[in-house]
Formats: structure tokens, sequence, C-alpha cells
């Protein structure tokens, strides 16, 4: 992982403000220092029951509405009066759309303004929370023993690699594990020049209104969700069995509408541009150091040591997706080994084939237009039924 920029004060400085500390204080500063990085065991289900990713998810028991209820009601309490502008992530929001849990949820995920961090974490302090960022301790066992190192709110805003969480703690700042909310995953939202939502792709803008909090009451307690075409947006990039599925019911509820589907699909098509031309600077770069004489090997490595695969590399700790990632520049450096075949329209025909640019936007397409089904079934119900009840 690559660790944020911190300020590291000089010895001296670090003698004089100690000098000035009461003993009371020192060793407050002390103990909290000891509780700075931490372990813990590899990420399991904070309800307490196994999940098992399937299509659809299984229906809660009612002991596990009852710690879902409680989550939400922590979460209000942990967030009331901090005036930061704060959503759920994920497909809590469906739940909370519909008024009932569409199934099991095995974790709670927020997304936060950067410049809201420090408001936030005040905050937390005072029931207990704090953040944190969590990576493993073996990058070679991305699903083992996790790190959780606590992290300033000026720090976590600029943090790269690992993922920011919430964690209740004690008020030493030691990892409390107690039965219900003790770890949240944090999304810190990034803005541009202009102050546009910045999506994944890292070079393209996403709508504003996506990222304008919406209140809303749940069992009397208060909370912010997402809009619901952000919901459908970030659940179509992911790969899990269920998270197309869990869309059905947010179109069902009728808060997904035409235009938001349109607002979705246009982002899709902008999220494959921006890769795209990201995709061709990068095979430009990577051709330019190409050379009549190289060979497999040598090509290879100018491919491996470019700037953008070394970062990917680096960042894949799953090791059979490393793995996984060679062979693919291995199959590419072998395409290119006749000099009389190599061109950058190759190069990048080659490179886009081998990580399956094509049939990639191909499923995502099919995603969208899955979306617009659902829709247009549920308008054709909805007709139905007004015809029904004018014909009675």
């Amino acid at each position: 992982m690559t660790n944020p920029e911190r300020y590291q004060p000089t010895p001296e400085e670090t003698a004089k403000a100690e000098a000035a500390m009461t003993p009371e204080q020192k060793a407050a500063s002390e103990e909290r220092a000891a509780f700075k990085y931490q372990e813990r065991a590899p990420f399991s289900d904070e309800i307490g029951k196994s999940f098992i990713e399937t299509a659809e998810r299984r229906q809660p028991t009612d002991e596990e509405r009852r710690n879902m209820d409680q989550d939400m009601a922590d979460l209000s309490q942990m967030t009331v009066g901090s005036d930061t502008r704060w959503s759920i992530d994920g497909a809590r929001n469906i739940s909370l759309m519909r008024g009932d849990y569409i199934g099991v949820h095995k974790d709670v995920d927020i997304s936060i303004e950067a410049e809201d961090l420090s408001k936030l974490d005040a905050s937390l302090a005072k029931d207990g929370y704090g953040l944190f960022i969590s990576y493993p301790k073996d990058a070679a066992n991305p699903h083992g023993q996790k790190i959780i190192e606590r992290m300033g709110a000026s720090g976590l805003a600029r943090h790269e690699g690992g993922d920011a969480v919430i964690m209740a703690i004690e008020s030493n700042g030691k990892l409390r594990e107690t039965k219900g909310l003790n770890a949240i995953d944090v999304h810190v939202v990034k803005r541009d020049a202009e102050g546009h939502p910045v999506g994944p792709e890292g070079n393209n803008t996403l709508p504003d209104k996506w990222y304008e909090p919406q209140p809303t009451s749940y069992q009397g307690h208060e909370l912010n969700i997402s809009h619901p075409a952000k919901v459908a947006y970030f659940k179509l990039r992911q790969d899990r069995p269920y998270d197309l599925m869990d869309l059905k019911p947010l179109v069902e509820s009728g808060k997904l509408t035409d235009e938001d589907i349109q607002d979705v699909e246009e982002a899709v098509e902008n999220d494959f541009a921006s890769r795209r031309q990201k995709g061709e600077r990068i095979v430009s770069e990577m051709a330019a150091r190409l050379k009549p004489e190289m060979g497999m090997e040598d090509i290879r490595k100018a491919i491996a040591e470019n700037p953008y695969m070394t970062k990917k590399l680096a960042g894949t700790t799953d090791p059979a997706e490393r793995r996984k990632m060679e062979a693919a520049i291995r199959s590419i450096a072998k395409s290119l080994a006749d000099p009389r075949e190599r061109s950058v329209e190759k190069f990048r025909d080659t490179l886009f084939s081998t990580f399956g640019v094509a049939e990639a936007e191909a499923k995502m397409r099919d995603k969208v237009r899955q979306l617009r089904a659902w829709r247009e079934n549920g308008d054709k119900m909805d007709e139905a039924r007004r015809q029904l009840d004018a014909a009675e």
C-alpha cells in the first residue's frame, strides 16, 4: 500500500511539546500512540450470520432485522448534529426507500465530503468512534489479518491506499469489539477543480445532484440516503451475484425514474470514453518505449514497467488476480514480438482485447437495458391496473 504523506515533527518540536505536557497528558498521549496501529481479524459478517453471496439476498430473520434496525439507530446517533454532507451508500438505500429490507445487509457504508471529515470526526468522538484506514497486514494475503491505522481527518482526506473506515473505540483509542455497529466503510467524495464530483475512473465527473444527501426518517431516526440514480450507477459497476437483482426492487419502488436511468446510461458511456482515452494514452506511452531490436522479454518488461501497469500490479493484492494480469502482459508481449507486425494500432487492439474492454462494455450496456426493461414492465402493469380500475 502507499501510505499518505504525513507531517513529521522534528525531534526538537516533539521534545518541546512533551515538556509542556502534564504527567497525565503525557500518559494519555503515550496510550493513544500505542493504539495508532492495531490488528483486526479478517472481515466477518458484522450481523453475526454467515453471508452467502447468491443471485438474490436471503430474507432476514427477526434477530437480523433487529440488528439492522439498531445499525440505523446507531448511525443516526453518531451523525446527528454533525452538520456534515454524508449519506448512506449501497443497497441499504433501497431498503430505506421501500420501507422494508430487501434482504440481509452485511455491513454499513457511507459517503462523505472530504472537507466535512473534521466535523464528522468530532461528532464521532462523543459516541466512541474514530476514523481509520484498514489494509492487509500481508499484501500477499489480502483476506488475512488487517492493520487498522488511526487517522486524523486531514490525513484521511488525502490518503492513498487502504480502505477508510469508522471504528468503535475505547476512550484510549483501543478498538471496541462489541456487538452492533462497530465498523462502517467510508467513501470520501472526490471533486475536481470546478467542484464537481469525480467518478471512479478518476477523470470523469458525475451529476452534482447525485451527491446531495436526501434526508429521511426511519423508525424515528434521522438519516441521509443517496440519490436513486447514484445507487443504481454504483450497483451496476459491481459484479457480485446479487448487485443487479438489488436494483429490481429499486425500479419497482418507483424511485428510479426514466430520467434517472438516462442519467445512469450517460454516466456509463462517459466512463467508457474516459477509460478508452486513458487506454490510448497508456498505449502511446508504452509504444514509445518499444524498439525494433526488442525481443519478447524486453517488450514484457517495457509494458510491466509502465507507470500505470506498475501501479496496477502493486495495487493487486490478490495473488490469483496478479498472476492473471502478469499472464495478460506476457500474452501482449508475445503478440508484439515480431517487429514487422508491431504498430501502435495493433498494440492498442491487443491490449483492449486481452483485458476484455469490449466485453466489459457490452456487459454493462446489458445491465442498463435490464433496468429499462424492468421500468417498462412496471409501467405496463400500472397501465393495466388503471384500465381495470376504470372498467369497474
